[in-house]
C-alpha cells in the first residue's frame, strides 16, 4: 500500500490518510500524529512542533551500514569531539586595554549627598574614634551615566585591573579557563554548540544583561567582591564562557540582583517590572542547575550564585527562599573546605584569593543573618585572616570578618533562646565584658594597629557597611547581656545604660556623614541594624528591663527623645525602611507623649 504524505492532504479531508512520520512532540509521547506542521495535536497543546529528529529505519540494523554507512552520525560525533576539545582548551584572555584607576573609581566624586538631619547637634557619650575612618571627599561616589531605564552606572569600556603582575605560567580553572585574567595569550579557535545554552541570555545579553551588569559592578561588587570587574567583564565578551552552565546561571543572578536592589528613586517606580524580570533571570538560572548532578562538583561560580539568590529573595521579602538559599551557598562552600585554611595550600595563588573573599562573605553573611533571623552556623570554625588578599575592593571583608569572629555557635544559640539565661554559662559576665571591650574604642583598638590606614582606602558604601555594622554587633551583645540579666546600674562600664546610649549617640554621628546612597546600597539588612540600634532605646524608655533602677530621670529622658527622633530620620528616608519607620515612629509618639516613659 502506497503511503500517502500529508503534505498533499488537506485537514478535514473524508478520506483517512497515513503520515510518512510523527513530529518530533507526538512520537515522544506516543500519540497520534497528523503529519501536519503544526500538527493539530500541538497546535491544541500549544507545544513547539518540530521535525529536527532523524526517522531510524525499523528493525535489525546491517552490520555495514552500522559500522560505516551513517555520514550524519559521524558528522555529530565529530563536532561532539571538536566541541568537547574545544572546553578543555585552556583560556587565555585578550590583552588589557587603556588603565582604570579602581582607586580613582572608588573614591570619584558625586554630585549626590545627603541633607543634615536637623536634631541631636552632639551627644556626651559620643565616640568620634568611629568618624577618624572618613576621608576628607566622604560622600562621593561613582560618575554616573545614563543606562536602562535611565538609571545611573558606571561605563567600564576600556576597564584594566590594576593588579600586581600575574605568574606567566596558565594555570588550568575548573570551567577550562585562565584564572590569571587580564593576561595576554593568541587568540584559541571556538566551536559554537549547535544551541546557546539560554535563549533567554542570547535574546537580552546586550539589552538588558550587559547594563544590569555594569550596574551591578558599580553598586553590589565593592560589598562582595569575589570576582574583580575585569574577570567579569573578560569573560562575559569570551564566547567559550557563554556557553559554560555555571558562569550563565551566575551572571543572570547578577543581574536579577542588580534589579531589585539597590533601587535609586529614579527607579523606585520601575520596582514591579524589575522585581519579574528578576523572578525570570532566576528561573532561567535555576534551569541551568537543574541537573541531578548540581552541586556534586561545587565552585565559586555555583556557590556565589546560589549567595546572589540569597540576596534577590531578600530584597524580594521570600524569607523561607532566602533563608534556604544562603544554606545552600553556605553548604556548598563548606564541601569546598573553605573554611580549612589547607584546603588552599595547593590553589593557583589567584584561585586562593578568590576563595578566600568568598569565605569571608559567606561566613560574615551567615553569622549576621543568624543574629537577624536566627539559625545554626555551618562554618563555626574561628577565621583566618592571615595571607589576606590585598585587592583594594575587597579591603572591608577582614575588618568584617575581625568584627563577627567574636561571634561564635554557642552565642548564636543563646540568641535564639536555645539556653537558660538563670543558668547559661556560655555569656557570663566576664565573657560578656570581655566581648564589649573588644568592641568599644577606636579603629586601632579593635581592627589593630595598622587598621587606620588600611581603612582610608574603602570606598564610602564599605564604610557604611563596616561602621554600622561595627555599632550593630555592639548593640546586640549588650541587648544579649540584657536578656542574661546582666546588665545593671553600679555594675562594668559595658553594661551600664550609658554604654548602649553611647552606640546610639556614634552611630548617629556615622549616619550623618555617609550620604543617603551609600547606606542604601545595603538595602534592607542595612536599615534593619538602624532600627535595631534605635529600639533599644524604646526598651529603655519603656521600663522594659528587670531593674527598674535603670529608667531614665527627666533630663535623660529628653536626650533620649531626641536621639530617637534623629534616628527616626534616618530609617525614614531610607528607600526600605517604611515599615521600620512606622513601628518606630509609633513608639517614638508614645515615648514623647510621656504615657511610658518613668520620670526619675
Amino acid at each position: 500500500m502506497k503511503v500517502k504524505s500529508t503534505s498533499t492532504a488537506k485537514r478535514g479531508s473524508p478520506y483517512p490518510t497515513l503520515t510518512s512520520r510523527a513530529c518530533d512532540q507526538c512520537h515522544k509521547r506516543k500519540v497520534k500524529c497528523d503529519g501536519e506542521k503544526p500538527c493539530d495535536t500541538c497546535r491544541r497543546t500549544e507545544a513547539i512542533c518540530t521535525f529536527d529528529k532523524p526517522v531510524l529505519p525499523k528493525g535489525p540494523i546491517p552490520r555495514a551500514k552500522a559500522e560505516g554507512s551513517n555520514p550524519s552520525g559521524k558528522r555529530r560525533l565529530s563536532d561532539h569531539t571538536q566541541a568537547t576539545q574545544a572546553s578543555q582548551t585552556w583560556y587565555q584572555p585578550g590583552s588589557q586595554s587603556e588603565g582604570f584607576d579602581i582607586q580613582e573609581w572608588l573614591n570619584s566624586a558625586s554630585d549626590q549627598g545627603f541633607e543634615e538631619v536637623t536634631g541631636l547637634e552632639q551627644a556626651d557619650s559620643f565616640e568620634p574614634s568611629a568618624l577618624a575612618l572618613f576621608s576628607p571627599d566622604l560622600g562621593t561616589g561613582c560618575t554616573p551615566a545614563l543606562g536602562i531605564f535611565g538609571s545611573p552606572q558606571t561605563k567600564y569600556d576600556g576597564f584594566s585591573w590594576q593588579s600586581p603582575p600575574q605568574p606567566s605560567n596558565i594555570y588550568p580553572f575548573r570551567e577550562g579557563f585562565n584564572i590569571a585574567v587580564g593576561q595576554a595569550g593568541p587568540s584559541r579557535p571556538f566551536t559554537a554548540t549547535s544551541e546557546d545554552i539560554s535563549p533567554i541570555l542570547t535574546l537580552c545579553l546586550d539589552s538588558l544583561i550587559r547594563p544590569q551588569i555594569s550596574i551591578f559592578l558599580d553598586r553590589i561588587q565593592p560589598m562582595i567582591p569575589v570576582y574583580t570587574p575585569s574577570e567579569i567583564l573578560s569573560r562575559l565578551g569570551d564566547a567559550r564562557s557563554l556557553q559554560s552552565p555555571t558562569f550563565v546561571a551566575m551572571i543572570l543572578c547578577m543581574a536579577a540582583l542588580s534589579l531589585v536592589h539597590p533601587l535609586r528613586p529614579e527607579e523606585l517606580p520601575h520596582r514591579a517590572q524589575r522585581a519579574k524580570q528578576a523572578k525570570v533571570l532566576m528561573d532561567e538560572a535555576c534551569r541551568l542547575r537543574a541537573g541531578w548532578d548540581h552541586g556534586c562538583d561545587p565552585c565559586c561560580e555555583g556557590v556565589l550564585a546560589s549567595y546572589l539568590m540569597f540576596g534577590t529573595l531578600f530584597e524580594l521579602g521570600e524569607a523561607a527562599g532566602s533563608r534556604l538559599r544562603l544554606k545552600e551557598a553556605v553548604t556548598m562552600g563548606e564541601a569546598m573546605q573553605l573554611d580549612l585554611p589547607f584546603s588552599y595550600l595547593n590553589q593557583h595563588p589567584i584561585e586562593a584569593a578568590r576563595r578566600r573573599r568568598l569565605f569571608f562573605v559567606l561566613a560574615v553573611t551567615e553569622r549576621a543573618f543568624a543574629l537577624q533571623r536566627s539559625g545554626h552556623l555551618i562554618f563555626h570554625r574561628p577565621f583566618n585572616e592571615q595571607n589576606f588578599d590585598p585587592d583594594p575592593t575587597a579591603a572591608s571583608l577582614p575588618f568584617l570578618a575581625k568584627l563577627f569572629s567574636l561571634i561564635d555557635q554557642p552565642l548564636v544559640y543563646c540568641w535564639n533562646n536555645q539556653c537558660d539565661p538563670l543558668t547559661c554559662t556560655t555569656l557570663t559576665r566576664d565573657r560578656a565584658v570581655s566581648l564589649l571591650r573588644q568592641l568599644s574604642g577606636s579603629a586601632t583598638a579593635v581592627f589593630g594597629s595598622q587598621a587606620n590606614a588600611a581603612l582610608t582606602i574603602l570606598g564610602e558604601v564599605q564604610k557604611a557597611d563596616l561602621l554600622i555594622t561595627w555599632q550593630w554587633l555592639r548593640n546586640r551583645i549588650w541587648r544579649l547581656a540584657l536578656k542574661h540579666g546582666l546588665a545593671e546600674e553600679g555594675a562594668e562600664p559595658e553594661l551600664s545604660v550609658n554604654h548602649v546610649i553611647g552606640v546610639a549617640a556614634t552611630t548617629i554621628a556615622i549616619c550623618k556623614r555617609l550620604s543617603l546612597l551609600s547606606m542604601e546600597a545595603h538595602g534592607t539588612g542595612f536599615v534593619e541594624k538602624l532600627y535595631d540600634i534605635a529600639s533599644i532605646i524604646t526598651d529603655i524608655a519603656k521600663g522594659s528591663m528587670r531593674d527598674t533602677s535603670m529608667t531614665a530621670s527627666s533630663s535623660q529622658g529628653e536626650k533620649w527623645i531626641e536621639m530617637l527622633t534623629v534616628l527616626h530620620s534616618f530609617v525614614s528616608v531610607h528607600r526600605a525602611g517604611k515599615v521600620f519607620a512606622d513601628y518606630l515612629g509609633d513608639e517614638l509618639k508614645a515615648v514623647d507623649n510621656g504615657r511610658l516613659l518613668t520620670v526619675g
